[in-house]
């Protein structure tokens, strides 16, 4: 559909027509269904690759994907992933969440009282086989840990979601 309108509508339609139909689809559960194998969720960066080169008016292989999500400041099904793990994170070590989930990450200082240079990060859960690397409990803190600690300091949930977007690109 956005094929057939790219050359009708202008590009601000556009935009709210991708975002409408199409991000909101891969927005939702991101970070539940995309936690997998990349293998798994490849098809859907496919599709939305595809409607960034439409929405650009590239043709097939002219133009780096990398380039036209910062163009248009629109992150790919990975990026909106960790921020939406990051978002949870913040939300279960600030007590914000679902009372399940307040427990679900622990930092490092509450496991000994050494002050380490990993005392403030979050402990990662062992793990047995490769397929549970890719539970959001093991992959909060892969998303996490390596965050600066101005994000990591947010004060508000608006404040983070625009310094995880900010950072997240740049990775």
């Amino acid at each position: 559909m956005l094929r057939r309108l790219r050359n009708v509508l202008p590009l601000k339609v556009l935009m709210s027509l991708y975002h409408t139909l199409i991000a909101s689809y891969i927005n939702y559960g991101c970070s539940i269904w995309a936690s997998n194998f990349q293998s798994n969720y490849r098809r859907v960066q496919v599709q939305q690759n595809k409607a960034i080169r439409i929405l650009g008016n590239y043709d097939r292989g002219s133009a780096n994907t990398v380039s036209i999500y910062k163009k248009f400041d629109i992150l790919d099904v990975g990026k909106i992933r960790d921020m939406q793990i990051g978002i949870l994170v913040y939300q279960c070590l600030d007590n914000l969440g679902p009372d399940i989930f307040n427990d679900f990450f622990s930092l490092g200082i509450s496991y000994h009282d050494s002050d380490t240079r990993n005392s403030n990060n979050l402990v990662h859960e062992f793990r047995n086989t490769s397929r549970s690397a890719h539970f959001i409990r093991y992959m909060g803190p892969s998303v996490w840990n390596p965050l600066p600690q101005q994000v990591k300091e947010s004060e508000s949930r608006p404040q983070l979601k625009r310094r995880l977007k900010a950072h997240l690109p740049n990775n």
